[in-house]
This record gives structure tokens, C-alpha cells and sequence, in this order.
């Protein structure tokens, strides 16, 4: 049976997140000699922890900055399930309606031994698509100035949720920034103001470099587009200007969450009223933050850019 959970509004949302939530596990310890029964290590786990993952990453970043965020998403009705929705209540001040369906909440575990993180990672995922009953809850959840869609491909962002997103959005004149799952037609995300993908994902759809792929698409779907590039930065385009952000330089820990940050940053831009250059640079500054470490954790607008 499914049902839903509802944490009240504390404040009235700045950013609304929609989309699939993942729990994201830890296991840290020290390698302790060579596996004597296959090629690897062998780790002794001393602790783990676990983070928010996929939209619940993008409401953590955003409560992070500052900004109050609702969230709509879906889990299972499990033990992670649990853990994920107390750990999303820390950051939803503006309120989050939870559907818990009969499928098992998305997990990744990873491992990380002496301080790095080691390549394997291990998940538990069920899809489970979004129905009339759970779009219903969907649409009674505050919305704030801007609204992420972070769209994972686990079933919450169906055809019937992005439609009533377009135009709630649309009647409450909210700013939609659309994070695509991969290989999805972007058509689908009707009423965005602005995709952010990164270079693969735009390759894969129009096959040009990533300068070239955020002009045509942007052309292509009547929106702002923001191509991500890793170490070469992001580019911009929109029907009056496009133009390239270069990345900040840092050693590179761990990419999980960089994506995210960058939508983070430019909803946090948008809030701010930030001009759409100065927030792909603070994007850059947050980034280059974000895979400095392990795992996904808030980070910090410099002073300088603190409005």
C-alpha cells in the first residue's frame, strides 16, 4: 500500500527539489594486506556513514547555502527508507512530502580505505514510476522561487509529475532548472527554463564538442543549456548570448556531486539575482570545492560572493 509522509513547512521555500532520492553509504577503514582469494584488497571497515544522494544531494547543497527548500521524491518502505527521510528532514525547512512505495529505496555503498575512495561501489535500486496517487501529493507541495528537477531515472520525474511541474511552475512563475536522466528525450522536460547536463550526456544527443552542443540545444528546446566539462569548465548558451567558464584547478578526490552542485549554484544565483556569468563562476568555485573531497558535503559560498 502506499502512503506518504509530510513534514510542515518551517519557512517558505526558496528552492523546490523534485526528483529521485538515493542514499548514499560509506564504509571507511584501512587495507590490511592483498585479497588472498581474488585480485584486490583486503579492507577492515572501522566506520561508516551514510549522505544524502541524487535530489536529496541537491536539497543538502542548497540548505547548505543558505536557502530554505521543499522536496518531493519517493523511497521504499525499508530501513533506508528511514535513514534517508531523517536525513532529509535536516534540510527541508520549507517542508517535503515523501511517497514511500513497495519498491526498495536506492543505495549506493562505496569504500573508502586509507582516505581514497576505491573504484567498486555496490547498489541496492528497485524502480518504482511515479503514478496518479503519488503526482496528487506532488501537486500540494510548496513551491519556492525556483524549482530543480533532478531527474535520475528511477521513476518520480513521469510524464504526469514534469506536466504538473510545467505548469504549476507556470502559474506561480517559479524558474525550472532541469538536471536530465541520461538518454532521455528533452522534450519530455516541458516548461524548463534551463538544462544542465554534462559533456557526455550532450555528445550522446547531438554529437558535437560541448561549445557547439549548448548552442544547438539550447536552440533545439527554447532554453537556456548549461554544458559541464569537468577540469575544462562549463559553457552557457541561450537565445541571446553563450559563452565559457573556466574550472577552478584542484586535485581531484571524488567527482560524485559536482553535477549537482552546479545546479545548486545556479538556483542559488537565481534566488540571489545574480547575473547568469557571475553564478557559472561561483559554480566553478563550488565544484572545485565539492571534488576536493569524498562524498557529497555542503559547501560554502566564498565572502566575497555572500549576498
Amino acid at each position: 500500500m502506499q502512503v506518504c509522509t509530510v513534514r510542515q513547512s518551517i519557512v517558505t521555500p526558496d528552492v523546490t527539489v523534485i526528483g529521485d532520492l538515493i542514499l548514499d553509504r560509506y564504509w571507511h577503514g584501512t587495507v590490511t594486506r592483498n585479497n588472498p582469494e581474488a585480485p584486490g584488497v583486503v579492507v577492515n571497515v572501522a566506520t561508516s556513514t551514510s549522505t544524502l544522494g541524487g535530489a536529496g544531494a541537491v536539497a543538502s547543497l542548497l540548505d547548505g547555502l543558505g536557502l530554505a527548500v521543499s522536496s518531493f521524491g519517493m523511497v521504499g518502505d525499508d530501513d533506508f527508507g528511514q535513514e534517508l527521510t531523517g536525513l532529509l528532514d535536516e534540510v527541508c525547512r520549507g517542508g517535503r512530502i515523501t511517497a514511500w512505495t513497495s519498491g526498495c529505496t536506492t543505495a549506493k555503498h562505496r569504500i573508502v580505505a586509507n582516505g581514497t575512495l576505491l573504484h567498486n561501489r555496490f547498489d541496492f535500486e528497485e524502480v518504482s514510476q511515479a503514478g496518479e496517487l503519488e503526482t496528487e501529493w506532488c501537486e500540494a507541495l510548496p513551491f519556492g522561487k525556483v524549482v530543480i528537477v533532478s531527474d535520475y531515472g528511477k521513476g518520480v520525474c513521469s510524464d504526469a509529475i514534469l506536466h504538473l511541474i510545467a505548469a504549476k511552475s507556470s502559474d506561480e512563475q517559479c524558474y525550472v532548472i532541469v538536471d536530465p536522466a541520461r538518454g532521455r528525450y528533452l522534450g519530455d522536460y516541458v516548461g524548463a527554463d534551463l538544462i544542465k547536463m554534462n559533456a557526455s550526456e550532450a555528445h550522446d544527443l547531438v554529437a558535437q564538442p560541448p561549445s557547439s552542443a549548448a548552442m544547438i540545444l539550447s536552440d533545439l528546446n527554447h532554453c537556456a543549456v548549461v554544458v559541464t566539462d569537468g577540469s575544462d569548465g562549463m559553457y552557457y548558451a541561450d537565445a541571446d548570448q553563450h559563452f565559457h567558464v573556466p574550472a577552478r584547478q584542484v586535485r581531484l578526490v571524488d567527482q560524485t556531486g559536482a553535477g549537482d552542485t552546479v545546479a545548486a549554484a545556479i538556483a542559488y544565483g537565481r534566488v540571489k539575482g545574480m547575473d547568469m556569468r557571475s553564478t557559472l563562476e561561483l559554480a566553478a568555485e563550488l565544484a572545485a570545492q565539492q571534488v576536493g573531497q569524498v562524498g557529497v558535503s555542503q559547501v560554502e559560498v566564498p565572502r566575497e560572493n555572500r549576498l
